[in-house]
């Protein structure tokens, strides 16, 4: 993280509204964001055989502000492609609905795409037909008047993203996808989204809370073609989490047009208690400060004005709540390994020593079928007839 993060001295004399845009805006890359953004770029350009990438983390953490940073890191690495070919598009970027009802509006789901695309006929009540030479024409794909069914949107949907290859589908609030009944709607579900991947060569990536880890076990075939990547907050425990927490409070600081710089490190602490470590929720708690500070003409940020737009004790608590369940649930057992190779017969191996079975240590005793001898050396020869 750079040393001074600052700004124009003359943004003070401008209006209040800039300056509250000016820190709106900053985006503080710190450690995990930059592991997390980095792991996202390699499975997109790389994805091999993933079809499905899952970004998880508890509320706050800061995933809306990692999908506008893929974005335009997309945007950049594909710079030369996108001037060379004026249909192709970097990423898609969609938040998907939630369900008013059971049944999830696919409908409305596949809308949102073509709309994130820019396609000029989604409103239209058009009817799609087929493709000429690889594109769809406005002669071969339009009769209005006519509803529009979701297979039909579906092929839509395939035929552009075909037409105009974005690396990427970036699904936000994708934990929406589970308000519906049933685990076999929940299979039926990621289904869907896998099929659209397979059948485009798109990578979708399905970004929300740990609610969506729900899905990860859904079946082999899904496993096999998933991702997931963890986005987690900062730990109190960890003193290097709290020496990476606390370089994000100093930066978010510097980033605050006051005549005076703010002094939030003494107020560590509660900064940290009232985010619980997610820099998500710090920066949007700082931005409503910020506001109150500059209506009161304040020369800087103090305690009260932080104290004027913190999140309850109660809120905290539950956010934690969820936040810890989740985290425990993407923990591998200790002995998870151990189980996998019982699962699987291994007893001469031990996995989570890397397949060593050459530590005695690590060996465990198989135990024998019923009327099974003991693997012992028989006498063989002159001997065994003398005896």
């Amino acid at each position: 993280m750079p040393e001074t993060l600052s700004y124009s001295r003359e943004l003070l004399t401008r209006p209040e509204a800039e300056q509250r845009k000016y820190f709106a805006e900053r985006t503080v890359m710190h450690s995990e964001m930059e592991r997390v953004s980095g792991e996202l770029m390699d499975v997109i350009l790389e994805p091999s055989d993933t079809s499905l990438v899952f970004l998880v983390g508890p509320t706050g953490c800061g995933k809306t502000t990692i999908l506008r940073l893929i974005q335009k890191r997309i945007a950049e690495h594909l710079m030369s492609e996108l001037l060379a070919d004026g249909g192709k598009l970097s990423s898609v970027s969609v938040e998907v609905p939630a369900p008013e009802s059971t049944h999830y509006p696919w409908k409305d789901f596949y809308k949102r795409i073509l709309r994130a695309m820019e396609d000029p006929f989604v409103d239209q009540n058009a009817k799609y037909y087929g493709v000429r030479g690889g594109h769809r024409t406005a002669e071969g794909r339009l009769a209005l008047g006519r509803g529009v069914s979701a297979q039909e949107l579906r092929h839509a949907v395939e035929q552009a993203f075909r037409h105009r290859q974005p690396a990427a589908v970036l699904l936000d609030e994708a934990q929406h996808f589970l308000k519906i009944a049933s685990g076999r709607k929940l299979l039926d579900q990621m289904d869907i989204i896998k099929s659209l991947a397979n059948m485009t060569n798109v990578v979708q990536v399905l970004i929300g809370t740990y609610e969506l880890i729900a899905f990860l076990n859904l079946s082999g075939q899904l496993s096999r073609r998933s991702t997931v990547i963890h986005f987690p907050r900062y730990h109190a425990e960890d003193a290097a989490d709290v020496r990476l927490f606390s370089s994000v409070v100093l930066a978010f600081q510097r980033h605050m047009p006051f005549e005076e710089e703010p002094n939030l490190l003494p107020h560590l602490e509660y900064l940290y208690a009232r985010s619980i470590g997610c820099v998500g929720i710090l920066k949007d708690w700082l931005r409503k400060a910020y506001g109150v500070a500059l209506r009161a003409k304040a020369k800087t940020l103090n305690l009260s004005h932080l104290k004027g737009r913190a999140l309850s004790v109660a809120q905290c608590r539950k956010m934690l709540a969820e936040a810890r369940a989740g985290e425990q649930k993407l923990a591998e057992d200790e002995d998870a390994g151990t189980k996998l190779a019982e699962e699987l017969g291994m007893r001469f191996l031990d996995v989570d020593n890397h397949g060593d079975a050459t530590n005695p240590a690590k060996l465990k005793r198989r135990s024998l079928r019923p009327g099974q001898r003991k693997p012992t050396r028989d006498s063989v020869g002159i001997e065994q007839y003398a005896a």
